[in-house]
């Protein structure tokens, strides 16, 4: 069941019921909670009741309770707080719940099922109803304040099932509620993905759409940036609309390879702190058996030790045939796949697609068509939806180079952690950049490495909790490394964008540390 079918199974449940008398209400209260007996017209209702119960202003007994029957059913359908968000607000009086959709630009004259009608006078909007019907010629509603008799009765005094032709003259419009803010989207973000091959694209387009995101094309097969990649980006980021990832489609079929097309990647972001998708798909890579597994590794390895998380795009077919057979030795667990909901079937964004065709569970993404339609871009588009958020890329810290072994020597940059070949040299007092740590090492980036007992930081923390547990990840979801206890002061290299402190042996939880 929908939002829209949630809210009209309430609205019929109330069809029939009657207002009732001041006299049988003062008799007995609980006859507020009949359909018919006490039946009167004095305006007493079990919505307006409720209504001051719950909200208290503008509601009141006794008094036209049409609007009031539509606020009681969304706010029994959804609850109070969501109510009101999907209404634009709280009113019994008819002209100003017209002016909320008007103010969250939801006013309409093109009637459709869930939206709420309003009907007026020769003065002014006068009485409201919820549409549950549309056909060729008439709208058909449910109403609270009127009568079964045809045509708008505005204090009938009753809940009634109405219809109207389309072109009835006392129809002032119709206001269509949030009802996306009561659907459980099975995904968190909706969003596109692009390319050079969209030259022409309207950013303020795709947002409006409802895009939540943007994955870019970064490099190309010579290892140049993808040619819109920077228009693209500050379009996107220009409307306001986030980048989620970049990806580089990759036609690597060596770990060399994969490791110099990661580097460039990192080149071309140029300081971003983007998540990267490496693309594998291309018939190159396709009789490469177990060292596909080796490549995509490597690559994640480059990326991984530059601070940034890692996605592995591929599609449905590709991943069973290709990389299935060797799954146990892949590293990365975030997952973005293809497989096309229509086929090649145009679809429109606000069109999701079923979860029964979702190509794998556990899935970071799926891209579920090549085929969207976005009004304001002449073009297919790639649609894309977001389950779950990957890890952020770390944060970056900065520190000085301030003793080595030996007097004028110089403190050694190696390719991998404690046993790596020597890549570089570096002399007292140099400033780096610590993007992350791996295996109690500092990361400077892809494939250099310097040990932590020649770097100084200026930060320092003390640890406030008995045991504070050390981890590989800046999250509880982190493997603990170990633990630093109660008065322990520990340099701080680094805060990640959930807060969490890097040291110099791994994670820790900021809410249990003072900066000193």
């Amino acid at each position: 069941m929908n939002a829209i079918e949630k809210l009209l199974s309430v609205a019929m449940q109330e069809e029939g019921y009657c207002e009732k008398s001041r006299v049988a209400y003062m008799n007995k209260p609980s006859v507020l909670d009949t359909k018919f007996e006490g039946a009167g017209a004095d305006n007493y209702t079990r919505y307006g009741r409720d209504l001051v119960k719950w909200v208290g202003s503008p509601y009141a007994q006794g008094v036209a309770w049409c609007d009031m029957f539509v606020d009681w059913c969304f706010i029994t359908a959804f609850g109070l707080s969501k109510a009101k968000d999907m209404l634009g607000g709280w009113s019994a009086y008819t002209p100003t719940s017209a002016q909320f959709y008007k103010a969250m630009g939801r006013w309409s004259n093109n009637p459709e099922v869930g939206a709420q009608i309003f009907f007026k006078n020769s003065e002014r909007i006068c009485h409201t109803g919820i549409v549950y019907k549309v056909d060729a010629t008439k709208v058909y509603t449910i109403e609270g304040n009127t009568s079964s008799t045809a045509g708008v009765i505005a204090n009938g005094g009753c809940v009634a099932r109405k219809s109207y032709l389309k072109t009835n003259a006392k129809i002032a419009g119709y206001g269509m509620p949030k009802y996306e803010l009561a659907e459980t989207k099975p995904y968190l973000y909706k969003g596109i993905d692009v390319s050079a091959a969209q030259k022409k694209l309207d950013y303020s387009a795709v947002k409006n759409a409802g895009a939540d995101f943007a994955i870019l094309k970064i490099i190309r097969k010579d290892l140049d940036k993808d040619k819109m990649f920077e228009t693209h980006y500050s379009g996107f980021t220009g409307v306001g609309l986030p980048i989620f990832a970049v990806y580089n489609y990759s036609y690597a079929t060596t770990v060399e390879k994969a490791r110099s097309d990661a580097q460039a990647v990192i080149k071309h972001l140029s300081g971003r702190r983007l998540c990267v998708c490496m693309d594998v798909e291309d018939n190159v890579q396709k009789g490469l058996g177990k060292t596909l597994i080796d490549i995509i590794n490597a690559y994640q390895d480059v990326i991984e030790a530059a601070g940034l998380p890692f996605i592995l795009y591929t599609g449905m077919s590709f991943y069973n045939s290709y990389i299935k057979p060797y799954e146990s030795y892949l590293k990365c667990k975030d997952i973005w796949m293809a497989r096309y909901y229509k086929s090649y079937t145009p679809m429109t964004f606000a069109e999701d697609p079923s979860q029964n065709y979702k190509p794998m569970n556990n899935l970071v993404g799926w891209q579920y068509t090549s085929s969207g339609q976005i009004t304001g871009h002449n073009g297919n588009l790639d649609f894309d939806i977001i389950y779950r958020d990957v890890d952020k890329p770390a944060a970056v810290s900065q520190g000085i180079i301030t003793t080595v072994s030996t007097k004028g020597s110089k403190l050694n940059v190696l390719k991998a952690p404690k046993n790596g070949a020597v890549v570089d040299k570096l002399a007292n007092e140099t400033a780096v950049t610590i993007v992350g740590i791996k295996d109690g090492w500092y990361s400077l980036g892809p494939e250099r490495f310097v040990s932590p007992d020649y770097i100084a930081t200026n930060t320092h923390g003390q640890i406030i909790a008995y045991t504070l547990n050390i981890r590989d990840l800046d999250s509880t979801k982190g493997k603990v490394l170990g633990q630093y206890y109660k008065n322990e002061i520990v340099p701080i290299l680094a805060q990640s964008s959930t807060g969490w402190y890097l040291t110099t042996k791994g994670w820790i939880s900021n809410n249990y540390v003072r900066i000193s």
